[in-house]
């Protein structure tokens, strides 16, 4: 999203604590995208997010930094996330039918979005994931995927395997990100033009004039995939690709030139998983690097809507359409 500090701020108006981040705030700000949204402006005690979760429930996408105070609220994927989250929980429902196979008298399932109160170095600390397979009546999961950008990834996976109590023994981590593009707003139409556009059809004009004019809505989109256990922290990506323009080069904010296709760099040494119950997996770096390039033209959809949303609410806002509220968005 181009301006998410604005909507955010938005959703968050009147809330005076942490009590006052309910049901409605929260679906609010999951309808964003991009990565975790951390709330820290209401800082809250272990005891009192405690509180809150007796009162809301551990809400499907709910983190919780307890050294630091606050929650962060997991949002919706944006296709590229969803493309690679859909392989994942593929790749770990071939894990379980192995599993299975292997100790038929176990149960496994495979959840998403599941939050958990941690234990041991991170008591308190509230974690989730983007998939993970649970056994049996375990207390935590035992293989977790994160996606997101590395930061998100470094500090979740460490959660994961030393907040357990052991439990997990294995995280694998899909970053993804992306070098945006330079914006194109206005999109060569008028303040007048604008208000008169409907969002559909400002969505389909912005599509259209970077098409004309042959620039990108999104930027040049990079994934790397890592695997972490306990005795191996692995820092070095087992498989990397950069996706660029589907048919032709474009310039990105820096003013370099991303060129077509996509470039893919994979260590094949370590693609292939032993799990410490003596099954064995290949990591799904084909279907990954597939799903995510399929992903890009809804990618590229979604971009537009979401502009054109911000462009209207802009200009009604700078036109005196709506009510002034605090703060711009930027688009």
């Amino acid at each position: 999203m181009e301006n998410r500090g604005y909507y955010i701020e938005k959703a968050l108006q009147g809330a005076q604590s942490i009590l006052d981040i309910n049901h409605d705030t929260i679906r609010e700000l999951q309808g964003l995208t991009g990565s975790m949204i951390g709330i820290k402006r209401h800082i809250s005690t272990v005891c009192e997010m405690r509180v809150w979760v007796k009162k809301y429930g551990l809400l499907p996408g709910l983190q919780y930094d307890a050294k630091d105070g606050y929650m962060s609220i997991k949002p919706n994927p944006d296709p590229i996330h969803k493309a690679a989250r859909g392989v994942m929980l593929t790749f770990l429902d071939e894990i379980v039918q192995k599993s299975v196979l292997a100790y038929p008298k176990r149960e496994y399932s495979v959840t998403f979005n599941q939050p958990y109160f941690l234990k041991g170095e991170f008591e308190g600390h509230i974690q989730t994931s983007d998939g993970q397979i649970n056994e049996d009546d375990t207390d935590f999961p035992r293989v977790v995927v994160l996606i997101g950008n590395l930061e998100e990834l470094n500090r979740g996976a460490n959660k994961w395997l030393y907040g357990t109590k052991r439990k997990t023994r294995l995280v694998i981590c899909v970053e993804i990100f992306e070098r945006p593009p330079p914006s194109e707003f206005p999109w060569g139409l008028s303040t007048e033009q604008l208000l008169k556009i409907p969002r559909d059809g400002l969505s389909n004009h912005i599509l259209n004039w970077h098409s004309h004019h042959g620039s990108s809505i999104r930027g040049a989109i990079a994934a790397n995939l890592f695997v972490c256990d306990r005795d191996d922290d692995q820092t070095e990506p087992v498989w990397q690709s950069n996706f660029g323009g589907k048919d032709r080069a474009f310039k990105d904010s820096f003013g370099d030139t991303v060129p077509p296709g996509v470039e893919s760099y994979r260590n094949t040494a370590h693609l292939n998983l032993q799990l410490t119950d003596g099954i064995e997996v290949d990591l799904p770096v084909h279907a990954l690097e597939d799903s995510i390039y399929r992903a890009l033209d809804d990618f590229a959809v979604e971009r537009a809507m979401i502009q054109a949303d911000e462009a209207l609410d802009l200009t009604k806002t700078r036109d005196g359409s709506t009510e002034t509220r605090k703060g711009k968005p930027k688009v």
